[in-house]
């Protein structure tokens, strides 16, 4: 059963195309060393400041007075957070949900090198002092191992559960929970996909930061290659899963015939134009 307060609120994507555009709330689940950024800073450029709140879950469950007294209700929500966050029962209906994954060696890989280069926290402090192999295993380190299926999975705990029945669930979250989900390597097809639903005013994106990456660095031995992939065996397998299945439903985008893709042109003109003028009648 997908997680239920995410499910019953995500717009499903076979009607995402449909969409009255920055009508809809939208909701960004940002997994780590995922490109996260990249989209965060093309998202926000399209909503004025006190549309958007960025807000992950750590702090909100500190916090939810963060949310709840926001001046009104975000239409974009942003942040690191897990399928099963209590922040999803305070999204109203229907919600515009998405995700970027990417491939699970270079991910860990990018978060090592990181938190080496971040100045100061505690992570960054072990990513420093630690070698690879000792980092990769350290008890506070659970985001390099699965990571992603612990984001997306309705398990807090994967303890005494098979590996199949945790992809399993991460699959029913993924395909139901989320309108929809993209690999880096697929991001230009994530942000055509987000300018047609969303009828985005500015849909470039422009890559941000971007670690230097160490995976062919002679540092990386083969034995520390392959201890990252025992680790994350269920993220890679879901991984596998997930890109052929958001490549699938990129593909239907070639099925979108010229009147729908200037109706949606001609919508996001009309709504940049909306923007301009209400700016231009603050300021006089």
């Amino acid at each position: 059963m997908p997680a239920s307060n995410l499910h019953s609120r995500a717009i499903q994507f076979e009607d995402a195309l449909h969409l009255k555009g920055l009508e809809r709330s939208v909701f960004f689940l940002h997994v780590p060393k995922t490109g996260g950024q990249t989209i965060q800073d093309l998202l926000a450029k399209n909503y004025r400041p006190r549309q958007v709140l960025h807000l992950n879950q750590q702090v909100y469950e500190k916090a939810p007075g963060l949310y709840r007294d926001w001046p009104s209700s975000p239409h974009l929500l942003m942040g690191h957070h897990t399928v099963r966050s209590q922040i999803f029962t305070e999204l109203s209906a229907p919600t515009f949900v998405f995700t970027l994954i990417r491939d699970p060696v270079k991910r860990v890989l990018s978060y090592y090198n990181y938190l080496r280069g971040k100045a100061t926290g505690t992570l960054a402090t072990l990513a420093k002092r630690l070698a690879l192999r000792d980092f990769l295993i350290h008890p506070k380190m659970s985001e390099c191992r699965n990571g992603m299926a612990r984001r997306f999975s309705s398990f807090d705990c994967f303890r005494d559960l098979f590996e199949d029945e945790i992809l399993d669930d991460c699959k029913q979250n993924l395909e139901h929970c989320f309108t929809v989900f993209s690999s880096v390597e697929e991001l230009q097809s994530l942000v055509t996909f987000l300018a047609v639903s969303l009828r985005l005013c500015e849909p470039f994106a422009e890559r941000r930061n971007v670690a230097q990456s160490i995976e062919h660095r002679p540092e990386v031995t083969s034995e520390e290659r392959e201890l990252i992939v025992d680790l994350n065996s269920i993220d890679i397998t879901l991984y596998e899963w997930a890109t052929k299945l958001s490549k699938q439903r990129f593909s239907q985008m070639k099925g979108l015939n010229s009147t729908q893709l200037m109706l949606a042109d001609l919508e996001r003109e009309w709504i940049r134009l909306r923007c301009s003028v209400t700016e231009n009648l603050k300021m006089s």
